[in-house]
């Protein structure tokens, strides 16, 4: 998920059962509001698609085959704030929520699906910008902090986030994803980088990934039905990445969207998500965006 402007700049179980899930007839999926700049999206196993909202602090929710998001989560819902990353695992949504510019009331929530009730909330220890996650092949939660420069992990069954990685290598860390093999791989924001984070606590080695083209604010991140990961870039492209140890392929699947943020996977069709932040800021803040949506990408 992006990092905030103002910032210094899986999924496997997941993947399997969207394979199964009914493809929608539509090209693509439109938010039922206004003033919602997205910010990330996820998809469960039947096929329903959640979006979270940067600028309202909601989920909106696109039914099955639907070509409409409508409000499921509503904003401020037990004091969430911005949201960024939003992941559904099996009964669980999962909430980036980050109170935007103090980067003080950040937290992981976790909501019911499909109910949408609110289950728990888990504060990041001294602040940050809750941005994406991802589930281990053990069942935890790992968290990225893009202005804390780590990633902080919750256990299955636990009631706080500890710290799994940290330091340098990443700053402004955005996108998470495991593959089939049971690997993290992560990129940075600003720095435009791939990075595979292995180990535990201290112990722990990043290696960065050589890409075969340079990423342009790479953001967040899925697997495909075959295994490959998926990313969007911020600079408008969608990708396919192909990894081959230390070094991956880059082949950009979709591009000229502004600024896509995201991506999920339903079937053999990827959601590309557009955020349109750049209607947040000058030459064109204040302007009528139009409608928010994520599109269709078919996958070969």
């Amino acid at each position: 998920m992006i990092a905030f402007r103002n910032l210094p700049v899986m999924l496997f179980a997941c993947a399997l059962a969207a394979v199964t899930t009914p493809a929608f007839a539509a090209d693509r999926i439109v938010i039922d509001d206004t003033g919602v700049f997205p910010e990330s999206l996820s998809s469960d196993a039947a096929g329903n698609v959640y979006i979270g909202s940067l600028a309202k602090g909601g989920i909106y929710k696109a039914a099955a085959g639907q070509d409409k998001a409508s409000s499921f989560i509503p904003a401020g819902a037990e004091g969430m704030h911005s949201v960024l990353g939003v992941l559904a695992d099996g009964r669980t949504l999962w909430v980036c929520s980050t109170d935007d510019p103090a980067h003080v009331d950040t937290s992981l929530m976790a909501f019911d699906l499909p109910s949408g009730k609110f289950r728990a909330k888990y504060p990041f220890p001294g602040g940050g910008v809750c941005n994406d996650i991802a589930i281990a092949p053990d069942g935890a939660a790992m968290v990225a902090d893009t202005s804390g420069s780590r990633i902080l992990r919750l256990a299955p069954g636990a009631r706080q986030l500890t710290e799994f990685a940290s330091g340098p290598d990443l700053k402004s860390i955005d996108g998470l994803v495991f593959t089939r093999d049971g690997k993290l791989y992560v990129n940075t924001y600003s720095s435009a980088r791939l990075l595979r984070v292995e180990g535990s606590g201290g112990d722990v080695k990043v290696t960065e990934i050589a890409t075969s083209q340079p990423l342009k604010n790479p953001d967040g991140m899925r697997l495909a039905p075959n295994g490959d990961i998926l990313l969007a870039e911020g600079q408008g492209r969608l990708d396919r990445i192909v990894l081959d140890g230390d070094t991956a392929t880059v082949t950009v699947l979709n591009q000229g969207l502004n600024v896509p943020v995201a991506v999920t996977v339903v079937g053999n069709t990827a959601w590309e998500l557009e955020s349109k932040f750049n209607y947040r800021r000058e030459p064109l803040k204040g302007q009528d965006p139009g409608v928010f949506a994520a599109y269709a990408v078919p996958l070969q």
